[in-house]
């Protein structure tokens, strides 16, 4: 089950979506729920941040980029331009801090959210 309520613009490349708490997460006989939390965005390149809850109420994150060539099963990230490196690397400081937000890494910044 995936389920995104809303989504908010917070800048240009840069979309929070509104999920509901892990608490609230109802499975429908699912074992795991997935929720997309953060979109960013950058030239051809663009990561989301998933969130996933289990049956047993455990909560995990990952983070999925994808609008990189093809590197024939060589790496799982390949970038063949400067203009293609600036894009990953925009959207994964985009992803990693927000991801430390929600984990509490930095308290000082909150989370984006509704």
């Amino acid at each position: 089950m995936t389920a995104t309520l809303r989504t908010r613009v917070v800048r240009p490349g840069l979309l929070v979506h509104e999920v509901p708490e892990p608490a609230n997460v109802e499975l429908d006989g699912d074992a795991c729920a997935f929720h997309l939390v953060l979109t960013a965005y950058h030239g051809d390149v663009t990561g989301e941040l998933w969130r996933w809850v289990a049956d047993d109420g455990e909560v995990g994150y990952e983070v999925r980029i994808e609008g990189l060539d093809d590197s024939a099963g060589v790496a799982d990230v390949v970038t063949y331009t400067p203009e293609q490196l600036g894009s990953l690397m925009a959207v994964c400081m985009d992803l990693r801090v927000e991801w430390c937000s929600i984990r509490g890494d930095w308290p000082d910044r909150p989370a984006l959210s509704f």
